[in-house]
């Protein structure tokens, strides 16, 4: 791990100030689930207008996983142990099941909790779609709960569901990230892989080799580079355009690359989160498409990665299922795959490479002698 810019949880379980992927949105449902960001770890469940609700993962009165619990019939959330409820909105414990009649709930039982609102991919782009948005946080108005509540913030781009690490209030996640243009369809592909591996060297094999990381080199290029990459920098964002063969399985009599197709693909990552959308134009062989990546660490050595795929509206059905089929037989062998490649980045020379780790330099992710290693 380079020094200065690796990740781990710092002792209060918060991560550097930022918007942090937590989970697609298809995998938040009525019934809490476990999920974890860094030292934070969340119970988060759909309430009953299926606003995302999150918090803390663990009851204040015995620390048991919120997680484990369900979803009564007015809408809170109860611990499976005691039975103690808790409003998902404001933190705030609700009801203790052996109270006697004349005794009230402390006001200061609470939970952490994380405000959500919701963005999904709609027939227009990527806008504002029902059910219901939680209320968005703006400047104090009197009527917030009391200090005893910790507020966080969640907003979801196309599939996934995003965490606010910040203390501040969150700044709008950037317009690369949340606008995509007209011609894309809602995402149709999608995968996920948990590696062994930290959150800055994936991050770095996301920048140099997407199409081999995600297994999706039949869209991207996975293969050996037509010519040098061209890179940007703008802010924290690094933009890399790469031309690359498509496969990266070379000839055992030559070692050259047996198909020369070539691949062109734009991408531009968040230095900070790893946070990537890919652009990849139409051509003989293959329609337009847009990837949208985002990588959770869950630990110093564990880092999940979610990737989505929406095509242009123009490619025919016969072509999408051929896709579709492409994208089921890449995703074998994913963690092995991506754990190889993460491995090699370390002593890769790459332009792109350089200039993320100079942003890592200057916008370190984390403390690096801090955190379990998970």
């Amino acid at each position: 791990m380079n020094a200065g810019i690796g990740f781990g949880p710092v002792p209060n379980g918060q991560l550097a100030d930022g918007w942090w992927p937590i989970g697609f949105g298809d995998e938040i449902g009525q019934h809490p689930g476990a999920f974890r960001v860094g030292g934070h770890r969340l119970a988060v469940y759909r309430d009953g207008n299926g606003v995302v609700r999150a918090v803390e993962d663990a009851c204040p009165h015995r620390r048991l996983p919120l997680s484990m619990g369900r979803i009564t019939e007015d809408g809170y959330l109860q611990c499976g142990y005691h039975g103690w409820c808790f409003d998902g909105e404001t933190g705030q414990c609700t009801r203790i099941p052996n109270l006697a009649p004349d005794e009230r709930v402390p006001r200061g039982l609470k939970v952490a909790v994380f405000s959500t609102a919701e963005t999904v991919a709609d027939a227009l782009g990527w806008g504002l779609r029902t059910p219901a948005l939680a209320p968005p946080v703006g400047p104090p108005t009197g009527e917030e709960p009391d200090a005893g509540t910790t507020m966080f913030h969640t907003q979801t781009a196309g599939r996934l569901v995003f965490v606010w690490t910040g203390t501040e209030s969150p700044p709008p996640l950037n317009d690369l990230f949340t606008t995509a243009a007209f011609a894309f369809d809602q995402p149709e592909l999608s995968g996920q892989v948990t590696v062994r591996a930290p959150h800055a060297e994936t991050c770095e094999a996301l920048v140099w080799n997407p199409g081999k990381l995600l297994g999706l080199g039949w869209l991207i290029g996975a293969g050996d580079e037509v010519v040098g990459p061209s890179v940007h920098t703008d802010d924290h964002t690094v933009r890399v355009s790469r031309q690359r063969y498509a496969l990266d399985v070379p000839r055992a009599s030559t070692f050259d690359t047996p198909a020369k197709r070539v691949t062109t693909h734009i991408a531009a990552t968040d230095a900070l989160t790893g946070r990537t959308r890919i652009t990849v134009n139409d051509s003989a062989h293959l329609p337009a498409a847009e990837i949208s990546v985002a990588l959770t660490p869950i630990g110093r050595y564990r880092t999940v990665i979610r990737w989505s795929v929406a095509f242009d509206r123009a490619a025919s059905s016969l072509k999408r299922s051929a896709l579709k089929a492409a994208a089921r037989t890449s995703r074998l062998h994913g963690a092995a795959r991506a754990e190889a490649l993460i491995d090699a980045t370390e002593d890769a020379v790459d332009a792109a490479i350089d200039r993320l780790r100079e942003l890592h330099h200057h916008t370190p992710l984390m403390p690096t002698n801090q955190g379990d290693a998970s």
